[in-house]
């Protein structure tokens, strides 16, 4: 078994160990061979696995989310998540629950991040019309008239016409 070390896994994603019992008189431990070895949990290799389908699965959440998000100007992120989570409890898709939590906070911190950006984009936009559009300013509209016409390039305009 080969250790891959260019592998990273986020270090919030959850670890769990496989605990099961046996009933009996004496402790047992449940494990499994593996390449010679007696192992509980999972590989490495699984682990890994397991990791990437979660990923996967942020990211098709993240462009579900933000098309339903789009479609409908009603609905919200906190008013989103819910449903979502509700709906991938109940499908069959072999995921523990941490690991479910793990997806949602994920997908949850993306849709706050693209929810910043979409802010900062408006709010940026926002201030570049108010720079530009002199009729809710005075102030604006006089230093417009202040202006020197020049011939080679006729009068200053700070908004289109």
């Amino acid at each position: 078994m080969k250790k891959d070390d260019s592998r990273v896994v986020a270090a919030d994603f959850p670890r769990e160990q496989n605990l099961a019992s046996i009933s009996g008189v004496q402790p047992k431990l449940v494990g499994r061979m593996v390449d010679g070895a007696f192992i509980t949990g999972l590989t490495d290799q699984e682990f890994y696995a397991r990791y990437e389908v979660c990923v996967d699965l942020v990211n098709q959440l993240t462009v579900y989310c933000i098309r339903k998000l789009n479609e409908s100007r009603v609905m919200d992120v906190p008013t989103l998540l819910p449903l979502v989570q509700k709906s991938a409890e109940s499908k069959d898709w072999d995921l523990s629950v941490l690991e479910l939590a793990w997806v949602m906070k994920q997908l949850a911190s993306r849709l706050e991040e693209q929810q910043v950006k979409e802010a900062q984009e408006d709010c940026a936009e926002a201030n570049f019309a108010r720079m530009t559009d002199s009729s809710d300013s005075a102030r604006l509209a006089k230093a417009e008239q202040d202006v020197p016409e020049r011939s080679d390039f006729g009068k200053f305009r700070g908004r289109r016409e």
